[in-house]
């Protein structure tokens, strides 16, 4: 596994492996199995729809996260908020642990992406999530 790509703004190691009846993923060095049926690729490979979700791959060089622009962090996909690391007015630094997440059974660490103070924090613990909301959001 030397491979690595994004996926909804998270940065994995992964290995794909295609039969003719399933499709086996390895990400970050946790397998997941698919029947085909289950699992849409589209035409350009960089979309693909699981249990009714949909997902966008690109190659992990090929752009930042929105999030590290933007100053606050988003949810990478729908899951459920584990721990909040970090409350309204603290100050945080650039890669502090802010809130961890679970989704597609793996847990996500949303990192603060640059210097600041947190503004305002948007879920409490055990709240679901949609993708791409934001969860934190940072101030100067």
């Amino acid at each position: 596994m030397g491979k690595k790509i994004l996926i909804n703004d998270i940065e994995y190691q992964y290995d794909f492996r295609q039969t003719t009846e399933k499709v086996e993923i390895t990400l970050d060095g946790k397998v997941f199995n698919f029947s085909k049926k289950d699992l849409n690729l589209s035409n350009d490979g960089r979309h693909f729809v699981l249990d009714n979700k949909d997902f966008f791959i690109e190659k992990a060089s090929s752009r930042k996260s929105s999030a590290a622009s933007e100053g606050s962090s988003k949810s990478p996909m729908p899951g459920k908020i584990l721990k909040v690391l970090c409350k309204e007015g603290d100050a945080v630094k650039k890669g502090d642990p802010l809130i961890i997440m679970e989704a597609m059974k793996m847990e996500h660490t949303l990192k603060a992406s640059k210097d600041g103070r947190v503004k305002t924090v948007k879920y409490s613990e055990g709240e679901l999530v949609e993708g791409q909301v934001e969860l934190v959001e940072l101030e100067d």
